[in-house]
C-alpha cells in the first residue's frame, strides 16, 4: 500500500519536472487546487531563475500565511529564519548526489521511471518531497501528505497543458496576473482554482488569496506555575537583550530532521553573554527552552526589568512568558552585540549565519 501512493507521487513529480512549468510561471503566480481532504491548497512554482526547481504546497490560510510572511518580512529577518517559519509540503528537484535521498528512495524513483517509460531529467531530476513544519523537516511523508502533494503536482500538469503555447498576455485572463506581482498581505488577489473531477479532468474557476494571518510566528504558552511564581517574587532589575534563532545544522528526529532553536541572552550592564539551549531531545520543545531561560534568571538571583528584542519571531516567542513573569518587552531596531555573538558562536562551531 505504501509503495502505491508513493509511486503515484513519484510519477506525478517526474512528469511535472519534464513539463518545466517554471519557464512560464514565477513564484508570485500562485494557483489553487482542491485537495483530497476538501481543503484549498495554494501552489507556488519555483525555478524561474533557473536555480531551484520545485513546487510548494501551502495548505489553507494558515499555510499561505507562511508564504506571505516570506514576502513581507525580508527586511526584518534573514532568509534562513524566514525559511524556518514555513508550513508547507515541497517537492524539490535535485541531482541524485546532492539530494538527501537514501538508496531505497533513489531505487524507487528509477523503478517508477522505468515502469512508466519516463526519463529522469538532467540536471536536477530526482524529486525529493519534504514536509516543512517551522524548522522540522519530515522526509518520510505519510499517505495524507503524499496524496496532497500528488494532487498539487497533477494540478501543475493541468496548468502546464492549459498554458502551453499561449501568449504571456493571456495568462492574466486565466487568473495568473503579471509576473513578479505578489499576492498582497490584505488578501483578495484572484488566482486560478482547479477542482479535480472524477473523470480526471479539472473544473477551472477563480478564488481569492487569504490575508496574512495574525499568528505568523510561534507564540508558545508558558505553563510552569511554580517557576512563574518564583520569578514574579524576586527582584526585577536591569536591562537585557535576547534573540531567538535556529542553529544552521540539522539534528535527526523521527521521520526526518530539524534545526535546533536557541537564544542568546546579553546583560546590557556588563555585556555578559549566556547561550540558552533546550535540554530536551524532542524537536523544538518550546516549554523546555523557556524553562532554561527562566532557570538562568533564577540562578542569577534576579529577573530582568526589561528585555530588548529586534525581530518579530523573538517578540512572539517571548510574549506570553514575559507577560506572566512581569518582564517588559522593548522593541529596538537592532542588537549588534547579540548579532556579533551569534556570528562568533557560528564560527566557533564551524557554521555560517
Amino acid at each position: 500500500m505504501e509503495n502505491l501512493y508513493k509511486k503515484d507521487m513519484i510519477e506525478a513529480a517526474l512528469r511535472f519536472r519534464a513539463a518545466k512549468l517554471w519557464e512560464v510561471l514565477d513564484d508570485s503566480m500562485i494557483f489553487a487546487v482542491r485537495l483530497p481532504d476538501g481543503k484549498t491548497g495554494y501552489c507556488c512554482v519555483m525555478g524561474n531563475a533557473g536555480e531551484h526547481y520545485a513546487i510548494a504546497l501551502y495548505k489553507g490560510s494558515v499555510g499561505f500565511t507562511t508564504y506571505l510572511n516570506s514576502i513581507t518580512n525580508k527586511a526584518l529577518m534573514n532568509p534562513f529564519e524566514i525559511f524556518m517559519t514555513y508550513e508547507c509540503i515541497n517537492c524539490d528537484f535535485e541531482n541524485a548526489t546532492d539530494s538527501g535521498l537514501n538508496t531505497h528512495q533513489k531505487a524507487l524513483i528509477k523503478e517508477v521511471a522505468k515502469e512508466n517509460n519516463l526519463k529522469i531529467c538532467r540536471p536536477k531530476g530526482y524529486p525529493t518531497v519534504i514536509r516543512h513544519n517551522r524548522g522540522i523537516m519530515i522526509t518520510d511523508v505519510d499517505q495524507s501528505d503524499a496524496e496532497s502533494i500528488t494532487c498539487a503536482l497533477k494540478a501543475g500538469l493541468e496548468v502546464a497543458s492549459k498554458i502551453k503555447n499561449i501568449p504571456t498576455s493571456e495568462l492574466n485572463t486565466l487568473g495568473f496576473g503579471k509576473p513578479h506581482t505578489y499576492p498582497p498581505v490584505k488578501g483578495g488577489k484572484k488566482i486560478p482554482f482547479l477542482i479535480p473531477q472524477d473523470d480526471g479532468t479539472y473544473q477551472w474557476s477563480l478564488t481569492k488569496t487569504p490575508a496574512l494571518g495574525k499568528d505568523t510566528y510561534l507564540r508558545p504558552k508558558y505553563s510552569n506555575i511554580m517557576t512563574i511564581g518564583r520569578l514574579k517574587s524576586i527582584d526585577h532589575k536591569g536591562e537585557y537583550q535576547v534573540k531567538l534563532f535556529h542553529m544552521p545544522a540539522t539534528v535527526k528526529c523521527a521521520g526526518g530532521s530539524y534545526y535546533p532553536m536557541m537564544m542568546i541572552l546579553v546583560n546590557k550592564a556588563d555585556g555578559m553573554l549566556v547561550p540558552i539551549m533546550s535540554q530536551s531531545e524532542q524537536p523544538h520543545d518550546y516549554e523546555d527552552l523557556l524553562n532554561q531561560l527562566a532557570f538562568t534568571f533564577l540562578n542569577m538571583d534576579g529577573c530582568p526589568q526589561s528585555i530588548e528584542i529586534c525581530d518579530p519571531m523573538t517578540e512572539s516567542f517571548l510574549s506570553d512568558f514575559c507577560s506572566k513573569v512581569n518582564i517588559e518587552l522593548v522593541k529596538v531596531s537592532q542588537l549588534p552585540i547579540v548579532d556579533h555573538a551569534i556570528t562568533i558562536l557560528g564560527t566557533s562551531l564551524g557554521f555560517g549565519f
